[in-house]
């Protein structure tokens, strides 16, 4: 039995298009920069990680993340030194290269560099790269969120009141955050309320005020108290660990108590200027 003749491919180009690769690869147009080598390959040779596997930061421009540059030893690379750049935030912890942060890796092809937050919410792309193969590169994303107050107080002004007079409360919530932790991202909402005798009294020129970059959210309480007593005045916000509140005591005097305050210092005086001048809120 005869076995069956495959007909012969011919495939010139081929074989030209090899060739012609095998002569630019000779005649030197190899770019380091364009070596891609697989993700698996690239993590073996170069990572970059949060120290604490944390991928976040408040946006308070101080809060500082740890990151770890490793060189894999066995490529013969972990003396080789690593360029860290980022987009977003401060890197601190190397010697300045341009924009980047010159690493040197140490016997264990380990170095680490810190990324400090920037003062606005968004995310940063960090890249690690080896100075003699930039085509080498590991990257890392960190969000940066909202810098929450862990602090809120309240004041206003005037903090005593007259029955039976309308009258205009400044009212002011500061919000902050303690132990030099940095400020307050701009934007965070502060809700007021008023109460005397557990019902809600008088009325605000904005209930929910967004707190601006100096980190204080204003509004102001219009109200006619009609007797003496006491007006509770709340501010909510949310804080770091949950909602953060503060209260404060606005006192209403009697407007004869006053007067009898004054006494007769000033005989001319009506009994309402009386009133306002003990409590500050009229000039003599």
């Amino acid at each position: 039995m005869r076995r069956p003749v495959w007909p012969r491919l011919a495939l010139p180009g081929l074989a030209c298009t090899l060739a012609a690769g095998l002569a630019a690869v000779v005649a030197g147009c190899y770019d380091r920069n364009d070596f891609s080598p697989s993700e698996p390959l690239l993590r073996s040779i170069l990572s970059l990680e949060s120290e604490s596997g944390a991928a976040s930061l408040p946006a308070d421009g101080v809060s500082r993340l740890h990151l770890v540059v490793r060189v894999s030893t066995d490529t013969g690379l972990d003396r080789r030194a690593v360029l860290v750049t980022t987009s977003e935030g401060t890197l601190l912890g190397g010697t300045p290269e341009g924009e980047a942060q010159r690493l040197d890796p140490d016997a264990g092809g380990r170095a680490r560099v810190d990324l400090v937050s920037p003062t606005r919410p968004g995310a940063a792309e960090v890249t690690a790269r080896l100075a003699a193969e930039p085509g080498i590169a590991a990257s890392l994303t960190v969000d940066f969120g909202p810098s929450l107050p862990d602090a809120l107080r309240l004041r206003a002004s005037p903090s005593r009141l007259v029955a039976g007079e309308e009258v205009e409360v400044e009212v002011t919530a500061s919000l902050s955050r303690g132990g030099g932790a940095g400020s307050v991202t701009p934007g965070a909402e502060v809700s007021f309320s008023a109460s005397a005798s557990g019902s809600e009294v008088g009325v605000f020129s904005s209930a929910v005020v967004a707190a601006g970059a100096d980190g204080t959210a204003g509004t102001t309480l219009f109200v006619h108290p009609e007797k003496a007593g006491e007006i509770l005045l709340t501010a909510i916000t949310e804080g770091t660990d949950g909602p953060l509140v503060a209260r404060l005591v606005v006192v209403v005097i009697a407007g004869d108590t006053l007067a009898q305050l004054v006494g007769s210092s000033a005989p001319c005086l009506s009994r309402a200027a009386k009133a306002r001048r003990a409590i500050g809120t009229e000039s003599s």
